[in-house]
């Protein structure tokens, strides 16, 4: 039996982290052709930067820290943070953020600023990093000037999947044009509590059939 089978679970978990990174920063095209086995030259990256990891390396691969999609200079206090986290800290992902503004409660990125800030952080990072956002609703629920959907509710009560999974090839799309590589939706909560405000218009209806197959299309 292989050894590397025994290693800790949340150190398996770090070399898919890390598989999944080389793949997602591939072209599209690249990614569609790509053979089912991992190829053994990405094997064999991974396992060499695993054991070339000090634990505390290892460690800080497994966080993710907020970022802002908006022009800063590269002296500019706010990307000389994110920069140190990456270096100091070795996280390992990043997460697209909205930021508060009064009084319509929250700003959203720019497109042009967060794909320019996220290329110069994969630069500046020794490991690629994983990229997240949530685009429940589209882009345009965290990016400005894209693709916004109707709440996922609408989108159930049309009965259609085929909506669904088109807003999903969408919003995927859109989020690779940003160097985003992992959407944290679609939102498969049941709306079985007509109390909680939080799941609301946000789920795509109260029957838990329904709901399974809106959100694998």
């Amino acid at each position: 039996m292989n050894p590397r089978c025994h290693r800790p679970f949340a150190l398996r978990n770090l070399a898919f982290g890390l598989v999944l990174c080389a793949l997602v920063l591939a072209p599209a095209v690249a990614l569609a052709q790509q053979p089912k086995k991992l190829p053994r030259h990405a094997r064999r990256w991974v396992e060499r930067t695993l054991e070339h990891m000090t634990l505390e390396q290892k460690i800080g691969q497994l966080l993710m820290v907020p970022y802002f999609g908006d022009f800063a200079a590269e002296d500019s206090p706010e990307f000389r943070r994110l920069v140190r986290r990456l270096r100091a800290l070795h996280v390992g992902g990043l997460i697209v953020a909205t930021r508060s503004r009064q009084p319509t409660g929250f700003d959203r990125s720019e497109i042009y600023a967060l794909a320019r800030l996220t290329n110069r952080l994969q630069e500046a990072s020794p490991v690629p990093l994983l990229v997240s956002a949530d685009f429940e609703r589209g882009a345009g629920f965290r990016i400005r000037s894209s693709t916004s959907f109707p709440h996922n509710m609408a989108v159930g009560a049309a009965g259609d999947p085929n909506l669904a999974f088109q807003m999903g090839r969408i919003a995927a799309t859109e989020a690779r044009a940003l160097g985003v590589h992992w959407l944290l939706a679609p939102v498969a909560d049941v709306n079985n509590n007509p109390l909680n405000p939080i799941i609301n218009i946000r789920s795509f209806g109260e029957d838990p059939d329904q709901v399974s197959g809106m959100v694998a299309a």
